[in-house]
């Protein structure tokens, strides 16, 4: 009997939803559970004997955590924390504590519950993220009308002076000048509604293949002259995605050319494209059981063989305004990550200086069955 009764508790606490460990007053672990490896992205032998400060992405965190957790009697409920990642660098963990003692009040040790909060962050991340695009969206349609008015008045009344006879070549060459500032001017507003109020999406099925190649085609012959080779592993066999066709290859074509600026002395462009599934969020099923949803995309990688991105810039690329070219807005990637968002996509960047940038689309697929 008394051995059913520990496997049982044996089988409950490796079946947890929640990560378990439990660790000693000087913050070593000295149990943890399936759930608590996976969701570290480790083994559990790994875990054992590891102190619990080297889990944080930042030591002082960690620190301050163990302060906490290990004054008796204390329980923690909720602690947000950044641990790191093998695979996805950190993820968000919430941490409940609770310090352990026997009916003697002897120390038994501090018991942790750690649930991935990685996906919640970025539901909020993203509602937050809307909100303030909504409210861009219609500060920038008054702006443009109010700049765009005078701009068409400006570059009315220098065509018309351009108009004279009598214009010396000096005036003349000014008006000019005056006027491409002016559609210069234009091309930045309609950027800027572009990134702000994209147009809604009018999905379809597409094959991937057709899209990478109609896009390419576009670039043929500025590829030749600056001496860049294009490769693609796009399979016929792919799955079809269901996006807005228009929309995925101006996204395509400004991701080849941000590729293009970045080997400005030639190099190697590579497409690719593959299945694959992403989890897609959380659902109740009929007994009430929360079940992790998969859903099926087709992720396309478009890498190059130019400078790379400075670390530091990584988090800011898709940020809008921001650029590290001589010319141009910060807007084209801004533009890019807007319309992904638009068909229910997601786009990432790997990069490392000198060797190259690799970005990274995942489109919804059509899964068969």
């Amino acid at each position: 009997m008394l051995r059913q009764v520990f496997e049982f508790h044996r089988s409950m606490v490796q079946n947890l939803n929640s990560g378990l460990l439990t660790i000693d007053l000087a913050g070593e672990i000295i149990f943890a559970n399936k759930v608590a490896a996976r969701l570290l992205g480790l083994e559990v032998s790994d875990l054992l004997g590891k102190k619990v400060v080297d889990l944080f992405n930042k030591s002082e965190d960690g620190e301050a955590f163990l302060r906490e957790c290990t004054r008796r009697g204390q329980r923690i409920d909720e602690w947000e924390a950044q641990l790191f990642h093998p695979q996805y660098r950190q993820i968000t963990v919430g941490i409940d504590a609770a310090y352990m003692e026997d009916t003697r009040n002897s120390f038994q040790g501090i018991v942790l519950l750690l649930r991935n909060l990685t996906e919640v962050m970025e539901m909020r991340n993203q509602v937050k993220r809307m909100e303030q695009l909504a409210l861009l969206g219609e500060m920038a349609a008054g702006l443009a009308h109010e700049v765009r008015n005078p701009l068409a008045g400006i570059k009315a009344t220098a065509q018309l002076l351009e108009e004279d006879d009598e214009l010396d070549a000096m005036k003349r060459e000014t008006l000019k000048r005056l006027i491409r500032e002016v559609d210069k001017a234009n091309h930045r507003v309609s950027e800027f509604l572009k990134f702000a109020r994209p147009n809604r999406a009018k999905a379809d099925f597409h094959q991937v293949r057709e899209i990478v190649e109609n896009t390419l085609h576009f670039l043929d012959a500025k590829m030749q002259w600056q001496k860049i080779t294009a490769t693609t592993a796009v399979p016929e066999t792919l799955a079809p995605v269901f996006v807005d066709k228009t929309q995925i290859e101006q996204v395509l074509l400004n991701l080849f050319i941000n590729a293009m600026d970045a080997m400005p002395n030639g190099g190697q462009l590579h497409i690719s494209a593959k299945p694959r599934a992403i989890r897609a969020g959380k659902r109740a099923n009929r007994h009430g059981v929360v079940a992790q949803q998969q859903q099926s995309f087709i992720e396309i990688s478009v890498r190059d063989s130019g400078e790379g991105i400075a670390k530091e810039n990584l988090g800011q690329i898709f940020r809008p305004f921001f650029t590290t070219k001589i010319t141009g807005v910060g807007l084209g990637l801004a533009i890019c990550s807007r319309l992904v968002e638009e068909n229910r996509g997601k786009i990432d960047v790997l990069s490392h200086i000198g060797k190259g940038t690799t970005i990274i689309l995942a489109l919804p697929a059509f899964a068969a069955g």
